[in-house]
């Protein structure tokens, strides 16, 4: 872990992700350690990026260690919605719903990824 905070702060994100990677192999199901290799994979990207198959699958492990992170619900909603799963994403997006303030800019942003994914 030391050592994938360290590369990122060099700025080197592939070696941070590798090391991130190994620590989350050393403690399979570490919902910490798997939560930096998801950082490590999505970082520097725009927001209407596609998200990797390989980070989703990073992002379900997360799902399933500790449920209910939001960041990891926005990421499986988004991931579902790019692709062609707007039922997974809605399900996702109104779990994160649920968890953030409702008249929040967060919610108001869900609520608009959610009406536009609905219209298409």
């Amino acid at each position: 872990m030391r050592l994938g905070r360290a590369y990122g702060v060099l700025g080197d994100a592939a070696k941070a992700m590798d090391a991130y990677r190994n620590a989350a192999a050393l403690k399979p199901g570490d919902a910490d350690s798997l939560q930096r290799v998801a950082q490590a994979m999505l970082a520097d990207r725009p927001a209407t990026a596609l998200v990797p198959p390989a980070a989703v699958k990073v992002l379900q492990d997360i799902e399933t260690a500790a449920p209910g992170q939001p960041a990891v619900l926005w990421y499986l909603g988004l991931a579902a919605a790019q692709n062609g799963k707007p039922d997974d994403a809605l399900a996702y997006w109104g779990r994160l719903l649920a968890r953030l303030p409702p008249d929040g800019e967060e919610a108001k942003t869900i609520k608009s990824a959610m009406d536009a994914l609905r219209h298409q």
